[in-house]
């Protein structure tokens, strides 16, 4: 028997630790869907700078997802989890569970006991209450729905017209409704005011940071003719491109090698000189950092690319695709190239272009930790949405 469990939030009040700010900006209460952990880097800055934060972490609820279990039964478990993947993504763009989200969440917050004059809050899949809470809230939002529309490997499908037109409706007063929505990049922050009509001086692009931080002594070999793939979605984020274009680029340098980390496993058989190396721990995958030359993800939808901040963290040159926010992180011909995006051919092109120029690849390495280091920090966006936050109370 399955048992279905009560959903329950994790409140956690972080400690501001040394050097935190002695000016008291106000109580935030931080509304955070669990495993969204890189975030947890940029609230401990927000309370760096004196915001006495509380981190209420939600998770999906059960009956959503024993609903859409129920609702894609099929005698075959093959198929059973290939329709549960598709309905319980479109449940959960419905007004249904948008509002049932929302009302749940709110409950929660309202048992957890805690004291707050903002809110802040991760993503736009649910409000921190229903009806919309009277006590102003902020967004911080590095996708809308909208632009996943009409993507296949976003994830987005909508049962029918009418449906999205509910979930749009209710997505919008979200946003239009939040004193500011923080963006992660400018391409959303254009969604947030094409397709949901939010007033612009509300919307603030205030990016991500990295999540990983490189030794300043460390040392990248751009001599190693080493290709470095991060990514556990391997289709969404462009592997089988990559392995496409990898093939051209062996034939033209043979010692050219290719490392793949995240995915388990790939539906294809691996050229050889192409290494596998499955999910890996932070440390790890810094030291794998630092052995490539070139980091490469040709992602066919990405909604930021924080892996592209850890490369160029550790000094690594990057070639990612023209989709999303990738080409507000890559500065095309400075700190890395810009491919167009599902094209082999081009992709391997600009490897080519770059392997042969090790010189080429370590300026661009340096430049791209330079611009890492200035503009995507947790303590950087923190400061960002500290401006906004302060003139919200």
């Amino acid at each position: 028997m399955f048992e279905l469990l009560p959903d329950r939030p994790t409140v956690r009040a972080e400690p501001a630790g040394a050097g935190a700010a002695e000016t008291a900006r106000g109580r935030l209460l931080i509304v955070n869907v669990r495993g969204f952990k890189r975030a947890d880097a940029l609230y401990r800055e927000l309370r760096a700078l004196g915001w006495d934060t509380t981190v209420v972490d939600v998770d999906e609820t059960a009956l959503l997802r024993w609903y859409a279990r129920a609702r894609a039964f099929r005698p075959s478990l093959a198929r059973w989890r290939q329709r549960v993947e598709r309905v319980a993504g479109r449940l959960a763009r419905t007004a249904f569970a948008f509002r049932y989200r929302s009302r749940r969440y709110g409950r929660l917050i309202e048992q957890s006991g805690a004291k707050y004059d903002l809110i802040l809050q991760g993503g736009g899949m649910f409000a921190p209450a229903w009806p919309l809470p009277t006590t102003r809230y902020a967004i911080f939002c590095d996708c809308t729905v909208k632009l996943g529309e009409g993507e296949i490997l976003s994830g987005v499908d909508f049962a029918s017209a009418a449906s999205a037109a509910k979930w749009y409706a209710l997505e919008a007063s979200l946003y239009r409704h939040a004193g500011r929505v923080f963006s992660a990049s400018e391409w959303v922050r254009d969604s947030l005011l094409r397709d949901y009509g939010v007033e612009p001086g509300r919307a603030v692009t205030v990016g991500e940071g990295s999540s990983l931080r490189a030794p300043d002594s460390a040392l990248t070999r751009h001599d190693s003719r080493t290709i470095l793939y991060v990514g556990y979605e391997f289709q969404r984020k462009g592997g089988e491109v990559l392995l496409a274009a990898f093939e051209k680029v062996a034939a033209e340098i043979p010692d050219a090698e290719l490392v793949i980390a995240g995915p388990p496993r790939v539906a294809r058989p691996l050229p050889p000189r192409v290494r596998l190396l499955g999910r890996l721990e932070p440390a790890e995958l810094s030291r794998l950092y630092a052995r490539a030359s070139l980091f490469v993800m040709p992602s066919l939808f990405e909604p930021f690319g924080q892996v592209f901040l850890e490369a160029m963290e550790h000094a690594l040159p990057c070639v990612g695709s023209d989709r999303g926010a990738i080409p507000e992180i890559i500065v095309d011909g400075r700190t890395g190239l810009i491919a167009p995006a599902g094209d082999p051919r081009a992709l391997a092109e600009r490897i080519i272009y770059l392997l042969h120029r090790p010189d080429t690849m370590r300026l661009m390495g340096e430049r791209g930790r330079a611009r890492v280091r200035e503009r995507f920090t947790w303590p950087a966006v923190a400061r960002r949405i500290d401006a906004g936050l302060l003139e919200l109370l």
